[in-house]
Protein backbone atom coordinates (compact mmCIF):
# COMPACT_ATOMS: atom_id res chain seq x y z
CA UNK A 1 0.00 0.00 0.00
CA UNK A 2 1.00 3.57 -1.02
CA UNK A 3 0.09 7.53 0.43
CA UNK A 4 -2.84 6.82 -2.67
CA UNK A 5 -4.07 3.88 -1.23
CA UNK A 6 -3.72 5.17 2.26
CA UNK A 7 -5.82 8.48 1.35
CA UNK A 8 -8.45 6.79 -0.35
CA UNK A 9 -8.84 4.16 2.16
CA UNK A 10 -9.21 7.29 4.66
CA UNK A 11 -11.76 8.95 2.39
CA UNK A 12 -13.73 5.84 2.25
CA UNK A 13 -13.69 5.35 6.29
CA UNK A 14 -15.50 8.89 6.18
CA UNK A 15 -17.63 8.23 3.74
CA UNK A 16 -18.26 5.19 1.61
CA UNK A 17 -20.59 6.49 -0.91
CA UNK A 18 -18.25 9.28 -1.70
CA UNK A 19 -18.24 8.94 -5.89
CA UNK A 20 -15.22 7.73 -7.40
CA UNK A 21 -15.10 10.93 -9.63
CA UNK A 22 -14.77 13.72 -6.77
CA UNK A 23 -12.20 11.19 -4.45
CA UNK A 24 -10.07 11.46 -8.22
CA UNK A 25 -10.52 14.91 -7.87
CA UNK A 26 -9.44 15.58 -4.53
CA UNK A 27 -6.64 13.13 -5.17
CA UNK A 28 -5.39 14.13 -8.48
CA UNK A 29 -5.86 11.31 -10.38
CA UNK A 30 -8.43 9.76 -12.71
CA UNK A 31 -11.64 7.97 -12.10
CA UNK A 32 -10.38 4.67 -13.41
CA UNK A 33 -7.18 5.13 -11.29
CA UNK A 34 -9.87 5.12 -8.03
CA UNK A 35 -11.63 1.82 -9.43
CA UNK A 36 -8.89 -0.16 -9.80
CA UNK A 37 -7.31 1.05 -6.63
CA UNK A 38 -10.40 0.21 -4.92
CA UNK A 39 -10.75 -3.29 -6.73
CA UNK A 40 -6.88 -3.88 -5.95
CA UNK A 41 -7.87 -3.28 -1.97
CA UNK A 42 -10.95 -5.09 -2.42
CA UNK A 43 -9.01 -8.44 -3.44
CA UNK A 44 -6.22 -8.02 -1.13
CA UNK A 45 -8.78 -8.56 1.79
CA UNK A 46 -8.04 -4.58 2.77
CA UNK A 47 -11.41 -3.18 2.13
CA UNK A 48 -13.66 -6.67 3.31
CA UNK A 49 -16.94 -4.66 3.05
CA UNK A 50 -19.08 -1.50 2.50
CA UNK A 51 -21.36 -0.56 5.50
CA UNK A 52 -23.66 1.26 7.37
CA UNK A 53 -22.92 2.77 10.42
CA UNK A 54 -25.69 3.70 12.46
CA UNK A 55 -26.84 5.91 15.29
CA UNK A 56 -28.55 3.94 17.72
CA UNK A 57 -31.07 7.30 18.91
CA UNK A 58 -34.00 5.24 20.53
CA UNK A 59 -31.53 2.90 22.11
CA UNK A 60 -28.39 2.38 23.85
CA UNK A 61 -24.62 1.04 23.08
CA UNK A 62 -22.24 -0.50 25.19
CA UNK A 63 -18.72 -1.73 24.90
CA UNK A 64 -17.88 -4.59 26.16
CA UNK A 65 -14.91 -6.41 27.49
CA UNK A 66 -14.59 -10.23 27.75
CA UNK A 67 -12.42 -12.49 29.74
CA UNK A 68 -11.99 -15.44 28.81
CA UNK A 69 -10.69 -18.77 30.82
CA UNK A 70 -7.39 -19.71 29.89
CA UNK A 71 -8.59 -22.97 28.51
CA UNK A 72 -10.92 -21.60 25.81
CA UNK A 73 -10.38 -20.68 22.37
CA UNK A 74 -10.68 -17.49 21.98
CA UNK A 75 -11.08 -17.58 18.78
CA UNK A 76 -14.58 -19.53 18.54
CA UNK A 77 -15.72 -16.88 21.26
CA UNK A 78 -14.82 -14.15 19.32
CA UNK A 79 -16.49 -15.28 16.54
CA UNK A 80 -19.87 -16.70 18.58
CA UNK A 81 -20.06 -13.40 20.24
CA UNK A 82 -19.81 -11.38 16.44
CA UNK A 83 -22.55 -13.76 15.41
CA UNK A 84 -25.16 -12.67 18.15
CA UNK A 85 -27.95 -10.00 17.82
CA UNK A 86 -27.43 -6.57 17.70
CA UNK A 87 -23.35 -6.92 17.88
CA UNK A 88 -21.74 -4.55 16.03
CA UNK A 89 -17.86 -4.94 16.20
CA UNK A 90 -16.20 -7.90 18.06
CA UNK A 91 -12.06 -7.61 18.61
CA UNK A 92 -9.84 -9.96 20.02
CA UNK A 93 -7.43 -7.87 22.15
CA UNK A 94 -4.64 -8.24 23.58
CA UNK A 95 -4.49 -6.95 27.75
CA UNK A 96 -6.48 -7.79 30.85
CA UNK A 97 -9.48 -8.48 28.50
CA UNK A 98 -9.38 -11.33 25.14
CA UNK A 99 -12.38 -10.07 23.41
CA UNK A 100 -14.23 -5.88 22.59
CA UNK A 101 -17.07 -6.07 21.53
CA UNK A 102 -19.91 -2.86 20.19
CA UNK A 103 -23.22 -3.93 21.53
CA UNK A 104 -26.70 -2.01 20.77
CA UNK A 105 -29.85 -2.43 22.67
CA UNK A 106 -33.27 -1.11 22.58
CA UNK A 107 -32.93 0.01 26.77
CA UNK A 108 -30.37 -1.06 29.44
CA UNK A 109 -33.00 -4.05 30.13
CA UNK A 110 -32.15 -5.20 26.60
CA UNK A 111 -28.28 -4.33 27.28
CA UNK A 112 -28.75 -6.80 30.26
CA UNK A 113 -29.92 -9.19 28.71
CA UNK A 114 -27.51 -9.33 25.50
CA UNK A 115 -24.72 -8.96 28.03
CA UNK A 116 -26.13 -12.33 30.05
CA UNK A 117 -26.01 -14.23 26.94
CA UNK A 118 -22.28 -13.62 26.40
CA UNK A 119 -21.54 -14.26 29.77
CA UNK A 120 -23.07 -17.68 29.31
CA UNK A 121 -21.32 -18.88 26.74
CA UNK A 122 -18.81 -21.59 27.70
CA UNK A 123 -15.47 -20.09 28.07
CA UNK A 124 -15.93 -16.50 29.46
CA UNK A 125 -15.22 -15.62 32.47
CA UNK A 126 -15.95 -11.83 33.08
CA UNK A 127 -17.54 -9.32 31.46
CA UNK A 128 -17.04 -5.52 32.00
CA UNK A 129 -19.15 -3.05 30.25
CA UNK A 130 -18.99 1.05 29.40
CA UNK A 131 -22.15 2.72 28.24
CA UNK A 132 -21.33 4.85 25.20
CA UNK A 133 -22.60 8.63 25.70
CA UNK A 134 -21.22 10.14 22.43
CA UNK A 135 -19.64 8.99 19.22
CA UNK A 136 -17.66 10.81 17.19
CA UNK A 137 -16.42 10.37 13.89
Amino acid sequence: MDRLDRELLERLRRNARMPFVKMAEELGVSEGTIRSRVRKLETMGVIRRFTVITDFKDGVEAVVNVKTSTSAATRNLADAISQMENVDFTFEIMGETDILTLVKAASTADLDNRIEDIRKLPGVENTTSSLILRKYY
